[in-house]
């Protein structure tokens, strides 16, 4: 189906350029490092900075982790199982996952919302405003709901057709 495949396309593109996010972080580190070790100077927003971006990265790579297959499950029993079996457990199971990502996109956005209203910001000296880094929850939770909408309709197909759909 072309609407899955283009889902696809779309959290796998959407990874790869978050995935950039390390390199900066890693640049503010490495930043902040010498500032502080050779020039005796630390500055205030490189720490916050890379905890912002982390984080970000963190909720954004979820959707593209799924897409990848690689999220942690109970392989030891898992593997074990045929792949028309693997798709029927995880078509039961995903009730549970959309209770969980449909909560997390709500209560993500009430906390991002809130801080925009509030122009929430860190105690720190840098004092930055702390909402565009919560909202990225609601947004990886909301490509994670999307990737796993997708996956889950792969999945009923299989349970019942005992073929797939055409996946990447």
């Amino acid at each position: 189906m072309r609407v899955l495949n283009f889902v696809d396309r779309l959290i796998e593109n959407i990874g790869k350029v978050v995935s950039f996010t390390l390199i900066a972080i890693m640049l503010i580190l490495v930043y902040a490092v010498i500032m502080r070790y050779v020039f005796n100077d630390s500055p205030e927003w490189t720490h916050e900075t890379s905890l912002f971006l982390y984080g970000g990265l963190g909720m954004m790579l979820g959707a593209y982790t799924l897409f990848r297959r690689s999220h942690v499950r109970m392989d030891l029993i898992y593997n074990m199982l045929s792949p028309r079996k693997k798709a029927i457990i995880d078509s039961i199971t995903a009730p549970l996952f959309f209770l969980l990502i449909i909560l997390l996109i709500w209560q993500g956005w009430e906390t991002f919302r809130w801080s925009w209203l509030v122009e929430q910001r860190t105690d720190s000296m840098w004092h930055p405003l702390i909402w565009p880094a919560k909202l990225a929850i609601p947004i990886g939770a909301g490509l994670l709901l999307l990737m796993g909408t997708v996956d889950f309709i792969r999945n009923v197909y299989f349970s019942l057709k005992g073929k797939r759909l055409d996946e990447h």
